[in-house]
């Protein structure tokens, strides 16, 4: 598969996640976005052995933001599947990590060495409650 082709597959699988999961328009949450690229990565994995989803700071106009996106290390290429946050036209973000682009956008990356088989991978696990209070759920 060249390139190109590699980049279009990338974008539609992205589109397709992102339209079966994200039925309400809201803003995404971290959590949201973990879950985007959990399902990606589940999609994507048998094709791409060394996927990983990362976790850093998006720079955007309002400075850093906490933020998970993909990467396939032995192509060269990432994925956001939440750039509408800065581009409401295009919504899932592909292209290649050497770019001074992702270079300046994407810092501070950290490789989160989730496994698609292990359930404490799971958003809903990696994203529970810690405390007796959380911001996103509320009190427990």
């Amino acid at each position: 598969m060249d390139e190109q082709q590699r980049l279009r597959t990338l974008m539609e699988v992205g589109h397709e996640i992102r339209a079966r999961l994200l039925v309400e328009d809201h803003q995404l949450t971290l959590k949201d976005i973990y879950t985007l690229c959990f399902h990606i990565a589940q999609e994507l994995h048998g094709g791409y052995p060394d996927l990983r989803i990362m976790v850093g700071d998006r720079m955007s106009e309002h400075g850093p933001s906490q933020h998970h996106w993909l990467e396939l290390p032995s192509c060269g290429i990432f994925m956001d599947p939440a750039y509408d946050e800065i581009d409401p036209f295009q919504p899932v973000r592909v292209g290649k990590i050497a770019d001074e682009e992702f270079i300046c956008m994407y810092r501070n990356g950290l490789d989160s060495r989730f496994d698609v088989d292990d359930p404490r991978d799971r958003p809903e696990m990696l994203y529970q409650a810690r405390t007796a209070f959380d911001p996103e759920r509320g009190v427990e």
